[in-house]
């Protein structure tokens, strides 16, 4: 058998830039991409040039007014095509400069830039062996993959359910987070592919088992800066007053994996413990003994748009609740849109 070895990476590109634009489809989590060509370098998000797609393909318009705007907000390496060519995360609005039923980071940017700012069973879980453990070559792919890109990653573990594995973005401020997330959920499908595997966030795959969260870890300067546990717990009231509201928002199938049980709390109740991962918000041990740091938001489910979880959390305990109310609007808006393209 003859085989011919084909190195296209290598070939000259003659100072042009590959920029592969990336965004959120009409679903809410369908990642999508296309290619351009930019001569000369791409340094900044300046260099990238606001681009469109049809979006009666993706479920965000009509064919009659079918172009969608991409709005270039967030740039990375691409790890497969190497240097010195981008991946561009965008946002997508109409002709009109508003956002897409699908963009929630347009809110988001709102809570992240306002002034008042005041200061992420058993044998399989972390298992080792063939018999425990399945995919950690995917995820050691996704991990290399995501540094080369320059994502925030924290790292990565083997999670309950076999097969199930979790990455962790951060430490981030603000959208940070939700921007890295993205890219990083993107490039996690991308390695997928090269292993004939599909990649699911859905929060409750299998009845009998853990499902899939989005634990969210996170600190403001009152609660780093707390005495014993004084503010933070002010903060858990300010949570519980939005539970509702957030529960709506923090993905959907999420009733399936809060029942209480499988490590969850239930979804009807707020409630926060030490150390308990049975809580609606946990305290880590640490955080109890010094009297002031984190704690984890477990509620959010695996398919949670970022944006949203983050905003709610943030605006919730350091801006008395503002823009809440409009992402639960235009969230409800985004289900109405979502289900006309399903159906």
């Amino acid at each position: 058998m003859l085989s011919v070895k084909f190195d296209y990476l290598s070939f000259d590109q003659k100072e042009k830039t590959i920029v592969e634009y990336i965004w959120i489809g009409g679903l809410g989590y369908d990642l999508r991409s296309k290619s351009k060509v930019i001569n000369g370098p791409v340094i900044t998000l300046s260099d990238v040039p606001t681009w469109n797609y049809d979006g009666s393909s993706c479920g965000q318009s009509t064919t009659d007014k079918s172009e969608i705007e991409l709005i270039p907000v967030a740039l990375f390496d691409d790890p497969f095509r190497g240097a010195p060519n981008k991946l561009v995360l965008c946002e997508s609005q109409l002709a009109d400069g508003s956002p897409t039923a699908s963009n929630f980071r347009r809110t988001a940017t709102k809570v992240f830039t306002q002034e008042q700012f005041p200061g992420p069973q058993y044998f399989y879980y972390c298992g080792t062996g063939s018999k425990y453990v399945y995919g950690r070559e995917i995820s050691d792919a996704h991990l290399k993959t995501c540094l080369a890109a320059g994502i925030q990653i924290y790292g990565t573990n083997a999670e309950v359910f076999p097969g199930q594995w979790e990455f962790q973005i951060g430490t981030s401020k603000g959208i940070d987070c939700a921007d890295h997330l993205w890219v990083a959920r993107w490039l996690l499908i991308r390695v997928a592919e090269k292993f004939n595997v599909d990649v699911t966030f859905e929060p409750k795959p299998f009845e009998k088992w853990n499902g899939s969260g989005a634990h969210t870890n996170y600190s403001n300067k009152a609660s780093r800066e707390d005495q014993n546990l004084e503010n933070t717990t002010q903060q858990f009231a300010e949570l519980e007053k939005y539970h509702s509201t957030f529960i709506k928002l923090y993905g959907e199938g999420n009733e399936k994996r809060l029942s209480g049980n499988y490590e969850t709390s239930s979804i009807d109740k707020f409630s926060y413990g030490v150390m308990n991962r049975a809580a609606s918000i946990r305290i880590p041990e640490i955080t109890q003994k010094n009297g002031n740091g984190y704690y984890e938001d477990r509620r959010p489910a695996a398919n949670v748009n970022p944006y949203i979880c983050t905003s709610l959390i943030f605006s919730a305990t350091c801006l008395n609740g503002e823009f809440i109310s409009e992402f639960e609007e235009r969230y409800n808006n985004f289900l109405k849109a979502k289900s006309s393209v399903e159906h």
